[in-house]
């Protein structure tokens, strides 16, 4: 408590406190971590252009990549017809980058204190959400008294059914942390923390009722039995555990099994003829349809960002009436609609670039890398993979809530991309202050 008081009197201390508060305030919702993330990104673009230094936004190349990006969608928007519409997401979206770029920055200050904070705090949330699931599940109304969406779980998210997707997308990055926070590889605590943290996310995640959530489970386990070096027993853990969890799903008649295979079967028309199959469903294939011909009308400068809400309304895209929506729930297709083919490649580039990240890594001896930081590098990529995955429902790309889950992790890769090239020698976390 005496903590969170001094905060308040100190700049740097509250800068701090700020930034670990993040996943917690996404559970409220996006006004107060977008609010945080506006406020940082200023801080980190006044102080710069005040200093006369940008020297840590020079030498890292994802952040050349994505001011770019930035600035391509601010130009495309000059040429929507919903001009107004698209200025207001283009404009703002670099405050996500700026906030991770500041983040960094706290990092190579305070990293031991940030690391633990942001550790700590997240695994007492995955433990909060994990006990409010079950009460609700149970009773039918969490803590709150918020009512539960049988087969669909929310907890704290009330009527938003993010519930999943909040567990799941912060997994990765909740790794990378307990991978910098590990002083002994061995050690029995570490084991049941991991094991107790991984089986907590993987229940939320089936209790949610979210599909594209447990898709990204299996996603993260297969890249983490792959890529993450030594830890076999962590590896062991992942494998059984999964298994037996999957195995009560899948092999007993209960809501969560007709939510995730039965209505998922349903939704794709796999019972009927092979012409006839859905892509996911006939409501995201009528959006994608929707989409792709936004695109072909638009194929080099798009019809500007967040513009598909309105182009779909129009005669020429609105195929039925279910090919209208806010956005087409496919990154890449919205992007393809709204960006053009520069903003498609721009994304397909970054997915290729994450892939070959990963594999390359494959490469790298265990005797050359600090594993705590590989491990914890490998854990971010997965983070970024789901994020960027192509062939798999997903949210608005220009959501702020949605972009602050995306970004948070990248502060921590940048800080992690710092050391990678050190041999281990070179790096001894535990030491630093």
């Amino acid at each position: 408590m005496s903590y969170l008081i001094q905060s308040f009197f100190n700049k740097e201390k509250l800068q701090i406190l700020s930034i670990v508060l993040i996943p917690l305030l996404l559970i409220i919702g996006p006004f107060l971590p977008d609010l945080i993330i506006v406020i940082l990104a200023l801080t980190y673009l006044i102080e710069n252009i005040r200093d006369k230094n940008f020297y840590d936004f020079n030498k890292i190349k994802t952040a050349k990549i994505l001011f770019i990006f930035w600035l391509w969608i601010i130009f495309i928007s000059f040429f929507s017809d919903y001009v107004s519409i698209s200025l207001k997401s283009s404009i703002p979206y670099l405050r996500f980058l700026l906030f991770s770029l500041f983040f960094y920055l706290v990092l190579k200050k305070y990293n031991k204190k940030i690391i633990q904070n942001i550790f700590m705090l997240l695994t007492l949330i995955y433990v909060a959400l994990f006990c409010d699931t079950l009460l609700q599940f149970f009773s039918g109304k969490n803590i709150f008294g918020f009512v539960a969406q049988y087969p669909r779980m929310s907890s704290f998210f009330d009527e938003e059914l993010i519930l999943g997707s909040f567990s799941i997308r912060f997994y990765p990055f909740w790794l990378a942390l307990f991978f910098l926070s590990l002083k002994n590889q061995r050690g029995f605590l570490n084991l049941f923390i991991f094991l107790t943290v991984t089986t907590m996310v993987i229940l939320l995640v089936i209790l949610s009722g979210e599909r594209t959530s447990v898709f990204f489970v299996f996603l993260i386990l297969l890249c983490l039995l792959i890529f993450i070096k030594n830890f076999h027993k962590i590896k062991i853990i992942i494998l059984i555990n999964s298994i037996i969890i999957f195995a009560i799903v899948l092999f007993t008649d209960n809501i969560f099994k007709k939510r995730l295979i039965d209505d998922t079967i349903k939704d794709f028309n796999v019972s009927k003829n092979i012409t006839e199959i859905n892509l996911f469903s006939e409501t995201y294939q009528s959006h994608y349809y929707s989409a792709i011909k936004i695109f072909k009308d638009n194929w080099f400068i798009g019809s500007g960002p967040n513009s598909f809400r309105k182009k779909c309304q129009e005669k020429k895209y609105n195929m039925n009436e279910k090919s209208c929506s806010t956005h087409p729930h496919n990154i890449y297709v919205q992007l393809a609609a709204e960006t053009g083919i520069f903003g498609l490649l721009f994304l397909i580039l970054i997915f290729l670039n994450i892939i070959l990240k990963l594999f390359s890594s494959l490469l790298k001896s265990s005797d050359k890398v600090n594993l705590n930081f590989h491990n914890a590098k490998i854990a971010l990529l997965v983070s970024f993979l789901i994020s960027t995955f192509p062939f798999i429902p997903s949210g608005n790309f220009f959501n702020n809530w949605i972009s602050a889950v995306y970004y948070y992790p990248l502060g921590l890769y940048f800080w992690i991309s710092n050391f990678g090239s050190k041999e281990v020698n070179d790096i001894d976390f535990i030491k630093r202050s």
